[in-house]
C-alpha cells in the first residue's frame, strides 16, 4: 500500500492531492516504460481505468478513490 501512495505522490506532479486525467494519463505512459508489453496499459484502457477510479465522476482521481487502483492493476 505504501508503494501505492508512493506512486501517486509522483504522478500528482501539482501537487493538488488528486490526479487529473492528464496527470494520470502522462503517469502511466511513464510507467508503461518499465513493464513488460502484455502488462502494459495502453490506449483507451487509459481512459477507462481513470473513469473507473474516479467514483464520483468529478473528474479527478483523490486518495481514497486511488486506493481501488490495486484490483485493476495486480
Amino acid at each position: 500500500m505504501k508503494l501505492l501512495f508512493l506512486l501517486f505522490r509522483a504522478i500528482d506532479v501539482d501537487k493538488s492531492g488528486t490526479l487529473e486525467r492528464e496527470e494520470f494519463v502522462t503517469g502511466v505512459e511513464a510507467l508503461n516504460r518499465n513493464l513488460p508489453e502484455g502488462r502494459r496499459i495502453v490506449g483507451e484502457d487509459v481512459n477507462a481505468l481513470f473513469d473507473k477510479l474516479d467514483e464520483d465522476g468529478d473528474g479527478k482521481v483523490n486518495i481514497d478513490e486511488w486506493k481501488g487502483v490495486e484490483k485493476f492493476i495486480l
